[in-house]
């Protein structure tokens, strides 16, 4: 049962820390999703989509 209680714990650690960098991306897509080519707005996405999961 300590097992369990150390990966959620692992696990809640690691989804708070990846919130900042996904309201980051979510902000460059937003602001300046007009200037960058679909290229660059796909790379974004993508990382966003991974990090949501």
């Amino acid at each position: 049962m300590a097992a369990n209680e150390e990966l959620e714990s692992f696990s809640y650690s690691v989804l708070h820390d990846l919130r900042a960098p996904l309201r980051h991306i979510s902000a460059l897509l937003e602001d300046y999703g007009d200037v960058l080519d679909e290229t660059g707005k796909g790379y974004l996405t993508e990382v966003r989509e991974v990090l949501e999961r």
